[in-house]
């Protein structure tokens, strides 16, 4: 989603809050339910931030505290998705301006915040536990299955790329028949795989890499 965005700022495209929501509607209509996660930690020092107590509720939030959770939850301070906070700390290195990741989690936080099924906020509780990275190029629908069945006694982090040039795909697709945005598929997968490996190195940098290709 930051990738396209960020695209079409290149192209000289505005991006208003209109676009960002238009963009995301096509997602949501067309690919599926749009995700985002944080984490415990950045969870408590939001809620610090906004007086709160650190067990806090969304739902319980006031529409001022709202406002204010939107706001701060949008800077890389409170951003709890490690891929995410690395993109809004280093917006040069990955190739997405500042402000397309802040006006992204506001309008995605706000569509959360109406109840929308199709946006959903998850909050991770406790410690990263993984011990590899595992990259799946293969196109065999079976891989996954298998390597998730031998997967029980260990966390890994799982990368499956077709399914991601699918989802990729079928977005742009999408976007174009709406026409938004017209962006090259081999262009925005290779952006979006450079921007993965990158958090990858950055965050997991000790952890082993598997590359499956069968």
């Amino acid at each position: 989603m930051l990738e396209v965005l960020a695209v079409m700022e290149s192209q000289s495209r505005l991006i208003t809050d209109e676009l960002v929501e238009q963009v995301m509607s096509v997602f949501t209509s067309k690919v599926g339910v749009l995700y985002l996660h944080s984490d415990q930690h950045s969870m408590e020092r939001l809620f610090c931030k906004l007086g709160l107590p650190e067990n806090a509720q969304l739902q319980s939030l006031s529409e001022s505290q709202v406002r204010v959770f939107i706001e701060f939850a949008s800077q890389s301070d409170f951003i709890g998705c490690g891929h995410i906070k690395q993109i809004a700390l280093d917006p040069i290195a990955y190739g997405i301006p500042q402000c397309v990741t802040e006006k992204a989690l506001k309008v995605f936080y706000q569509q959360v915040f109406s109840g929308s099924k199709f946006y959903l906020f998850d909050v991770l509780q406790g410690e990263h536990q993984e011990q590899a990275v595992i990259i799946v190029e293969s196109n065999d629908s079976s891989v996954e299955t298998r390597l998730l069945n031998s997967d029980r006694q260990q966390q890994n982090f799982f990368c499956h790329r077709p399914l991601k040039r699918e989802l990729i795909k079928q977005l742009l697709t999408a976007l174009q028949h709406a026409g938004i945005t017209e962006i090259s598929e081999p262009e925005l997968v290779a952006r979006h795989n450079r921007n993965t490996e990158q958090t990858l190195k950055l965050l997991a940098p000790e952890l082993p890499v598997q590359r499956i290709d069968f």
